[in-house]
């Protein structure tokens, strides 16, 4: 993977990666039948893993309110950031290359959008039934808006990083930032 961050898919050649791997080309070819395809298995597996990880996380978790749903799902994110901070920019950038030059790997992008959809809906909709939160606004508008925040805040960091420290709570504050919106008000409109 290492490779493909620091030159591009284009930028590495089978010469390249037997060098790194240490290994012969028949070797190579023993498990992977072509550069993309050893490509391919290399950001499905990074993707799977961090797909499944999130599912795990949060798929089997009940939360008190929503905003202890959010807070939770900001802190894994912002643990994404600080841990993948030298990288996050070339990774994105190889990932948005990646699904343009192999639809397949937008399956995994589903599956993941899917899971943040409904994860996201369903703690939405039940902070509204609790009184938790307004219930004026759509769950699905709503879960829009969060994923362009997290879409936003990674992008932001990637762009910005390594030259700029971003803070490692930007994530938790454009989240409080939206809940303070959509959070029900009391009727003397104190919350």
């Amino acid at each position: 993977m290492q490779l493909f961050l620091s030159h591009g898919y284009k930028g590495v050649s089978i010469s390249d990666i037997i060098t790194a791997a240490d290994v012969s080309k028949g070797g190579l070819y023993n498990y992977f039948s072509s550069k993309e395809d050893l490509f391919l298995q290399v950001l499905m597996q990074s993707s799977t893993a961090f797909v499944d990880a999130q599912i795990t996380s949060f798929a089997k978790q009940k939360f008190d309110s929503f905003q202890a749903f959010y807070l939770a799902f900001a802190k894994v994110y912002d643990q994404l950031l600080a841990d993948e901070k030298s990288d996050l920019g070339a990774t994105l950038i190889l990932m948005v290359d990646a699904v343009k030059t192999f639809p397949q790997l937008g399956q995994e992008n589903k599956r993941y959008d899917d899971f943040f959809d409904n994860t996201w809906i369903a703690n939405l909709k039940q902070g509204q039934l609790s009184g938790e939160l307004r219930p004026d606004f759509s769950a699905e508008s709503l879960v829009k808006i969060y994923l362009n925040l997290v879409h936003g805040v990674c992008v932001d960091f990637a762009l910005r990083s390594p030259n700029t420290d971003i803070s490692k709570i930007q994530l938790k504050e454009k989240f409080n930032t939206m809940y303070l919106l959509i959070k029900k008000r009391s009727d003397n409109g104190i919350s």
